[in-house]
């Protein structure tokens, strides 16, 4: 997050020493002002968002400081930072960690969830898109997993292409936006397990939902 903070001052900064021919401000801070995303915000299915990947060793999160919430048990950890901009309160990126496999000498990401719109995929989704937006990117995925928001009375739905690596929580009211995306292992379906970080996420059944 701190690394996307300074990325965009920078831009602010290179576009305030054009003095020469003025230009309306096309700068949004927290929104992406091109098409063209930023290496540092693509979310690509089944391998990263921004500069955190899957099946990295989980030492790289150093990088990113200091956990803002952690919890971890039986091998696993959750870990979530949550964004610093006063601009965009309430943004939040989780990794899910665990041993990379059965000798347990090395813990690699697993999981990674944002709910920062500044993210998007080769397609353009991201936070904010409606799940037919997203359909046509990611036709394959389908509804898994559901919970609901203790605290607000939000209602989510999990859909997930699980051969893709990628899984997207949609709102159920209409118009069914898009709230928070994850990337995951391909070929492995999603794990929504982060609910021992959020205890105000409750749990459903999808087809009783």
């Amino acid at each position: 997050m701190k690394k996307i903070t300074l990325l965009i001052f920078g831009i602010v900064l290179i576009s305030c020493n054009k003095k020469e021919t003025p230009e309306p401000e096309t700068i949004v801070v927290d929104s992406l002002a091109t098409a063209k995303v930023s290496e540092n915000l693509v979310i690509a299915p089944g391998e990263k968002i921004g500069n955190t990947m899957i099946g990295a060793n989980a030492e790289t999160l150093s990088a990113l400081g200091q956990p803002d919430l952690s919890d971890a048990a039986m091998g696993k950890a959750w870990m979530s930072w949550f964004s610093k901009n006063p601009n965009n309160p309430g943004t939040e990126l989780m990794v899910s960690t665990g041993y990379k496999d059965s000798e347990m000498k090395e813990k690699t990401i697993r999981e990674i969830r944002v709910n920062s719109p500044d993210f998007k995929t080769a397609g353009g989704n991201g936070v904010g898109n409606t799940v037919l937006d997203i359909v046509e990117e990611f036709p394959n995925i389908k509804a898994t997993t559901a919970y609901s928001n203790i605290k607000t009375g939000q209602e989510v739905e999990v859909f997930d292409d699980q051969f893709s690596g990628i899984a997207f929580e949609i709102q159920k009211e209409a118009p069914k936006k898009c709230i928070a995306i994850i990337i995951h292992e391909k070929d492995k379906p999603v794990r929504v397990d982060y609910t021992v970080l959020h205890s105000e996420f409750q749990l459903k059944d999808v087809d009783n939902f």
